[in-house]
């Protein structure tokens, strides 16, 4: 049975601070990153994250019980796939569900964004002026170097301009009844102790994220 995630619609704009607690995000569902998809790995952070919607602007708070955690990319569209890092692929138009974007962002709140056309085959990267108008907060600084062993829970909290998104893809607006196809990840590579997990789960011998036949759906009410 896919998985299926329903995501509310708020018509007060969020103010983006990392607040997990705030009241618009308590009383919103969160959904689990835990899919090891039988990778080897020996640690596995408990991941979580919620949606929201308005007219304008899909956000997501993301709360990590992380360890081991090392941040060194500060460049936009740099390799944050390496650091400790949660993404968020998605297809957003109803018609062409193979065709997806991938947004990945680093614990430091540096961001790497693709249109995978053909996935992993051709792609158009998201201009760093686009990204820039992601409104984003992270509880973890930008750069950390020396990676930090003991356990640490950090949150990071964005909204998703839906207009950049038009720039690169004709899309299914989101409105009561719309379906994406969608997966959620957390990973680590540049670590010592690297993991790679998932909210659906894929069926791959090797961690590839980068396969929309394994996304699950959310639902616009």
């Amino acid at each position: 049975m896919q998985s299926l995630y329903k995501v509310k619609k708020v018509d007060n704009k969020l103010q983006i601070n990392g607040d997990w607690n705030k009241t618009v995000w308590n009383l919103t569902a969160s959904l689990k990153i835990v899919n090891d998809n039988k990778w080897e790995m020996d640690f596995k952070p408990k991941t979580e994250v919620k949606l929201l919607y308005d007219d304008s602007f899909i956000c997501l708070i993301y709360k990590v019980e992380d360890q081991f955690v090392k941040c060194v990319t500060d460049k936009i569209n740099g390799p944050v796939w390496r650091d400790s890092c949660v993404e968020f692929f998605f297809a957003p138009n109803v018609d062409e569900p193979n065709r997806y974007f991938n947004l990945e962002i680093n614990c430091g709140g540096t961001a790497l964004m693709s249109y995978q056309k053909i996935s992993k085959v051709e792609k158009i990267s998201v201009s760093e002026n686009d990204i820039k108008q992601i409104k984003m907060f992270s509880s973890m600084q930008e750069i950390i170097e020396k990676e930090i062993t003991e356990p640490v829970t950090w949150v990071l909290e964005l909204a998703l301009p839906i207009k950049i998104l038009q720039n690169y893809s004709d899309i299914s607006l989101p409105r009561t009844g719309i379906k994406w196809n969608a997966n959620f990840y957390k990973c680590a590579e540049n670590n010592s102790h690297p993991h790679w997990l998932s909210w659906t789960e894929i069926n791959s011998d090797k961690p590839n994220f980068h396969q929309p036949l394994f996304f699950g759906e959310i639902e616009f009410e």
